[in-house]
């Protein structure tokens, strides 16, 4: 019998003023038992003879990780163009989208994932804490046969100059425990491979701009446009085929910084339109063929992965597709509803209110003790928030919480999950205040 002590509770949160709103989700955490340490071992990076004419293992599932980019954010029937439906449908596979935008692999340490046959891992973007990489890479390799790092660019988080120190923290981390063979005995069965765009498309990204990143039509999902005039550095004769490969270091990215008029679309110069998914997809489907089937196809180990232990914690909501029951955890409300004002999909739904000075009451289901608040934080002040959070242990009976996200000057809006100290339930959380510019237009 599995007696849960801890329990994670996933409530969004929106504070809505006129129609426009702050997007301040939050998840509530329980749990007793800290992470433990990893035991030493191997872990092993696959190097497999090229062979493109390999094909997929019956009734295979590639599970893809990662935020918004893997969620095909900002664009119609993204379901079906995003990169991960492309690769599914290409490959004849079940390929399964668990991307949570803006929150790293964080939601998946807490909640826990359930075993596939190849991980996708997109963390470029939103994770640089190599605790955090480490963990999840654990997590990872204990749950699928193959993991693929797919370090990913974008027009706002472009590759590194050519020639400068170009390791980014997902790559570093994983290369560092692989080298002192720091992967638990749980993941010797399990191979790893690097596919990283950001490497591959260094010399060339900014000719690619134009058309990955075309906003020039106003798009019809979001109403978001970006004059021509942003995209004019782009054009240019060093992006023609034979001298492309000269572009980036003649270039830099100094010449390319975005005019002021330019600088708000912010949302837009990180997701990509369909052909930017095309291109991920593209390169994915041909690193899979040629490096990660034949990597399974000679492994040994050909069984299913097992579930090795329950996460301790109970995830509720539908943000990021978690489900669950909301009735477990709503005990009193007073100005908060279940909806999804953004943009109507379903897994955005959340728990939201538009008044100062709304509150609710939260608790955990049977055997569940603590609550532990996640919620988006802001890098911009005037989009913040702030919240109480009270609860009748004497230890921690309340405590203030704001949503600003301090990276010191980011010259665009920043929005990343991040996570409260655990409570002991219930909780009460109230709505405190909100900046004047604390919404968001959609």
């Amino acid at each position: 019998m599995r007696s849960l002590k801890a329990c994670l509770s996933v409530i969004g949160m929106i504070f809505l003023l006129r129609n426009i709103f702050l997007f301040v989700n939050f998840h509530v955490i329980f749990n007793n038992h800290p992470a433990g340490d990893p035991s030493p071992t191997a872990g092993r990076l696959a190097v497999t003879p090229l062979n493109s004419n390999m094909t997929p293992p019956a009734q295979l599932q590639i599970d893809f990780y990662g935020g918004s980019i893997t969620v095909g954010q900002d664009f119609e029937d993204y379901k079906k163009k995003r990169f991960s439906a492309l690769v599914g449908e290409q490959l004849g596979v079940f390929a399964v989208n668990r991307g949570i935008p803006g929150a790293g692999p964080r939601p998946n340490l807490i909640c826990g994932i359930t075993p596939t046959d190849i991980i996708i891992s997109e963390f470029r973007i939103n994770e640089r804490s190599a605790n955090v990489l480490n963990q999840w890479y654990d997590l990872a390799c204990q749950n699928a046969k193959h993991v693929v790092i797919l370090d990913l660019w974008s027009w706002l988080t472009p590759p590194a100059i050519p020639g400068k120190n170009n390791e980014t923290a997902t790559i570093k981390s994983f290369l560092e425990r692989q080298r002192n063979s720091l992967f638990p005995d749980t993941c010797n069965s399990t191979s790893f491979s690097i596919l990283s765009l950001a490497e591959q498309d260094e010399s060339n990204w900014q000719c690619l701009v134009p058309s990955l990143f075309n906003y020039t039509v106003p798009n019809k999902l979001t109403g978001a446009f970006i004059p021509k005039e942003c995209y004019k550095p782009f054009y240019n004769k060093h992006c023609e085929k034979e001298k492309v490969q000269n572009y980036s270091s003649r270039h830099g990215r100094r010449n390319l910084r975005p005019q002021v008029m330019c600088r708000q679309n912010f949302r837009e110069r990180q997701h990509g339109q369909p052909p930017y998914h095309e291109h991920v997809a593209n390169q994915l489907i041909r690193h899979i063929k040629e490096v990660v089937f034949p990597t399974m196809h000679n492994s040994t180990n050909s069984e299913p992965k097992e579930v090795l232990s329950l996460p301790v914690s109970t995830c509720i909501g539908e943000w990021g597709e978690v489900g669950g029951n909301w009735d477990t955890s709503i005990l009193e409300n007073f100005g908060f509803q279940i909806s999804s004002p953004f943009s109507g999909r379903v897994d955005k739904t959340t728990l939201n209110t538009n008044i100062v000075s709304s509150s609710v009451l939260l608790g955990c289901p049977v055997n569940h003790s603590l609550i532990q608040i996640g919620y988006v934080a802001h890098s911009w002040k005037n989009e913040t928030v702030t919240m109480s959070v009270e609860t009748g242990t004497p230890s921690n009976a309340s405590k203030t919480v704001n949503t600003r996200l301090l990276l010191g000057k980011v010259p665009f809006a920043l929005r990343l999950l991040r996570y409260t100290e655990s409570f002991s339930a219930p909780v009460n959380v109230t709505l405190l205040n909100k900046m004047p510019n604390a919404w968001r237009l959609s």
